[in-house]
């Protein structure tokens, strides 16, 4: 790797880094109602029925603030969700450091089976939330 793959490379990390950080900063600090009068989700306001991504906003809030129990019981994936929000802007421009510092990366295979298994879980829990879930 040249050292001017390098520099692009730690660049796009600090921009990375700066837009999801700037991202949780304000889901951790914004004051968010838990139980908002208003809701901005279309989907529930045509159908009545909470849509799968219902509650993640004010998940992520209260699971970067530490309440773990509050994020879980407005929507059960949040934890998923902050993984996958690192991942999609951190495991790109990390992978380089990491296969530079000679530690072990995750597999294209992995990281596509990581991806697959996510959506699953996504997709199982949003016809279930459609079918049986009620709005928070």
């Amino acid at each position: 790797m040249s050292v001017k793959q390098i520099a692009v490379s730690r660049e796009s990390l600090w921009w990375h880094v700066a837009v999801l950080g700037s991202v949780l900063l304000g889901f951790a600090f914004l004051p968010l109602s838990l139980h908002p009068r208003f809701s901005v989700c279309g989907f529930l306001w045509l159908t009545g029925r909470p849509c799968p991504f219902c509650g993640i906003t004010r998940a992520l809030s209260c699971l970067l603030k530490g309440e773990m129990t509050q994020a879980v019981a407005l929507h059960p994936l949040s934890p998923l969700v902050l993984v996958v929000l690192l991942v999609t802007l951190l495991g790109g421009p990390l992978g380089v450091f990491w296969e530079r510092a000679g530690w072990g990366t995750l597999s294209k295979e992995g990281l596509q089976l990581f991806w697959r298994v996510s959506l699953l879980v996504f997709l199982a829990y949003g016809v279930w939330r459609i079918c049986f879930g009620r709005h928070l």
